[in-house]
């Protein structure tokens, strides 16, 4: 199984305000976004047989946020 995340956050100060912060954040899973094929289907007698149906991990997906604290 090849699966690589990664996240990647930056802080900022408000200028106004004393404590204020403001984050910027990106995550990420399966960045490469590498195929990871199930194993085949091992059924000798059915029509299926040796074919492959799915992988066992999911596609890319980027979830970006902000977070404010004060």
């Amino acid at each position: 199984m090849s699966d690589i995340d990664f996240s990647m956050a930056k802080n900022f100060g408000i200028p106004r305000f004393e404590r204020g912060k403001i984050q910027f954040r990106i995550d990420a899973t399966n960045v490469i976004n590498h195929p990871s094929f199930s194993n085949p289907n091992a059924s000798i007698g059915s029509p299926n047989a040796g074919i492959i149906t799915g992988t066992s991990v999911a596609g890319r997906a980027v979830q970006l946020g902000a977070r404010l604290s004060f």
